[in-house]
């Protein structure tokens, strides 16, 4: 093991996509560095950590800690004492003040990790955040790196925002091993999506999607997989439209490989995402997909190489790119070999960890 210490600092108590990168980013550099994970107390990701080499620190952090003199010295007598190579931040908040503490504490190299692709706000606060205490940001595609200079074009420099992409272990997504949890019906293409049921996923347009192909005269159906406000609109929005025998909600899938191992096609059209987990995992079993030209889609779904892009919220062009890949056999084996490659290139686990650890090392 090298002399590398590398701190993660994440404070949110629920369990994301964050948390996830997180976990597994500590893991992996804890094999060659001594890591640290900074926490609230009883945080989902802490409880994750368990059992391997990890130092965890309980630390309850708000978006206000850093007015907070005492909590803001207890963090700087932290950092001061122990001195990461690196330490890497999650949320606003973990910014605000883990990141001012690290600063005055002498660290170095300070990472704040972005997933979601929304403008940074040109504030006071966030001018001196990212000018004087941020050294890199990290994050999951082009497009939140575009949307954190796009209301502050020298916030900070291009060459210090690194596109470390989600990832996969290809070798769980073998389609051919996994048991798939629907049974496939002859002449039937089979669609599915997964996500929670909110309005940045829509959801419901699938049901208009759906009445659309159905009239078409296609025999399709779709499995939507997620809970969510909205389940019970969609429950509602299906019956209305008659497509009970079309359409099925599943609610919470305990097991995605098997879901997934299930479909034809994946469908997918949310109206952003900054990487979406749902549509690598389904490009690594090998499924068309298709979503909207928009936001980060772009950088997995390329359209007519591993599934088709429609124009962005309509709904006939969404149709029409799923009726594509309905009709024609080898734009569906093309596309799903497409996929596989893609993600074993540019999503697969051990690259992208690989990248983190270089980059946390240097």
């Amino acid at each position: 093991m090298n002399n590398n210490k590398i701190c993660f600092v994440n404070t949110s108590q629920s369990w994301g996509g964050g948390e996830k990168w997180h976990h597994h980013a500590a893991v992996m550099c804890s094999q060659s560095a001594k890591v640290t994970v900074i926490s609230q107390s009883n945080s989902k990701l802490l409880d994750s950590l368990r059992g391997y080499n990890i130092n965890s620190v309980e630390f309850n952090i708000t978006n206000t800690s850093f007015l907070n003199p005492f909590k803001m010295f207890k963090l700087y007598k932290h950092f001061k004492q122990h001195q990461y190579s690196s330490i890497v931040l999650n949320l606003p908040a973990d910014v605000k003040s883990a990141g001012i503490a690290a600063k005055f504490a002498g660290i170095k190299k300070i990472f704040y990790r972005r997933g979601m692709p929304h403008p940074i706000r040109n504030t006071t606060l966030n001018r001196y955040l990212f000018g004087k205490v941020v050294t890199d940001v990290i994050v999951n595609s082009d497009e939140i790196g575009r949307s954190i200079v796009k209301n502050n074009p020298n916030i900070i420099p291009a060459s210090s925002i690194h596109t470390i992409y989600n990832g996969v272990n290809i070798d769980e997504y073998d389609k051919d091993n996994i048991e798939p949890i629907i049974a496939k019906e002859p002449n039937v293409i089979t669609l599915g999506t997964a996500g929670r049921c909110v309005n940045q996923k829509n959801q419901l347009m699938l049901i208009d999607v759906m009445a659309q192909l159905k009239q078409r005269g296609h025999k399709v159906k779709l499995y939507i997989a997620g809970t969510g406000p909205l389940y019970s609109q969609l429950e509602s929005a299906i019956s209305s439209n008659h497509l009970d025998n079309e359409i099925t909600l599943l609610g919470f899938v305990k097991d995605t490989k098997g879901f997934l191992a299930s479909l034809d096609l994946f469908i997918f059209p949310s109206h952003y995402e900054g990487s979406s987990n749902a549509i690598i995992e389904a490009l690594a079993m090998g499924l068309p997909t298709v979503a909207f030209d928009v936001s980060s889609m772009p950088e997995m779904v390329i359209d007519g190489m591993t599934g088709r892009l429609a124009e962005y919220d309509k709904i006939e062009s969404f149709t029409d790119a799923t009726e594509s890949l309905i009709v024609d056999t080898e734009l569906r084996q093309k596309t799903s070999h497409n996929a596989k490659k893609l993600v074993q290139d540019k999503f697969n686990n051990q690259i992208i960890f690989e990248k983190i650890n270089r980059l946390l090392s240097s």
